[in-house]
């Protein structure tokens, strides 16, 4: 998998901080939530997302 499908940064977006592809929730952001112990299917609920 090319994580460049998924991920994007724009200067335009968040001051250039990766994002999910088509969306503002940060790459940090989902960094934290998995080390919190957060699965990916409750990630992508917590921002109505799809597994």
């Amino acid at each position: 998998m090319d994580y460049r499908e998924h991920i994007e940064s724009n200067t335009h977006i968040l001051l250039g901080k990766p994002v999910i592809k088509g969306t503002r929730i940060t790459v940090a952001l989902v960094l934290q939530r998995l080390s919190e112990g957060c699965n990916k299917c409750r990630i992508g609920l917590c921002f109505r997302c799809n597994c």
